[in-house]
């Protein structure tokens, strides 16, 4: 194995293990906080995520395709609720969540839906081929494209709802936003670098940071809650 996959699959289950530090420990400090709550299914969502990718890897270097395939279909149940409890997270966040409960909906009834189609169909993940040095990597189906869409559309609907409540807030809450979406910057930048191997054929360079993540965002959380924000 060289020293570069070893590396990434070492940032990878490092991700995996800081979502589920941060979340367990937002959810003991403020269980009765729906906005912590939901950063904790976020987090869920995430450690699947990347535990399935970093076990992948592992197993791909082996050249075990159909084990590989099962952790690549495994990884895809977060990707799945990632950018809806994201969304969520960030509504809940602003107190926008009543306003705009229909594209919660509309997300929702996505990511269920995309749970038996992952599954127990090749739409999505049909097999996993050498790519970037490693030995098996995923090989998207013929409605991988629709998997993606959905994942950077309500991903960019995240971030554009965190930037306007960034600018449109003062005070504490300011800052909480600044770092939440400093934060979101590094994930999604960092972790949105895993589909360049399948779609352009580039290294996933931006995995090796994307550990930073939710700690940034849980601390911005827990500054002190002396909020104020603007009303619409």
């Amino acid at each position: 194995m060289s020293p570069s996959i070893y590396i990434y699959i070492v940032s990878t289950f490092l991700l995996a293990f800081s979502s589920l530090a941060v979340g367990f420990f937002s959810l003991g400090r403020n269980f009765n906080s729906k906005v912590v709550r939901l950063w904790f299914l976020m987090n869920m969502a995430v450690a699947i995520w990347a535990t399935g990718h970093a076990l992948s890897i592992v197993v791909g270097q082996s050249g075990d395709l159909p084990l590989t395939v099962f952790y690549l279909r495994l990884l895809r149940l977060g990707v799945a609720f990632i950018p809806i409890f994201y969304l969520h997270f960030i509504l809940s966040f602003f107190h926008q969540e009543k306003r705009y409960h229909w594209l919660l909906l509309i997300g929702y009834v996505i990511a269920v839906i995309f749970i038996p189609v992952n599954l127990f169909t090749s739409y999505f993940t049909a097999s996993a081929t050498p790519k970037v040095g490693f030995n098996l990597w995923l090989e998207g189906g013929p409605y991988n494209w629709v998997s993606v869409m959905y994942f950077w559309l309500y991903a960019l609907f995240s971030l554009y709802f965190l930037y306007r409540g960034y600018r449109e807030s003062d005070g504490i809450i300011k800052k909480k936003a600044g770092y939440i979406l400093v934060a979101s910057i590094i994930g999604f930048g960092g972790g949105g670098t895993v589909w360049l191997p399948e779609t352009v054929g580039i290294y996933p360079f931006g995995q090796f940071i994307t550990w930073l993540y939710p700690l940034i965002i849980t601390y911005g959380i827990f500054t002190p809650l002396q909020i104020k924000i603007k009303q619409e």
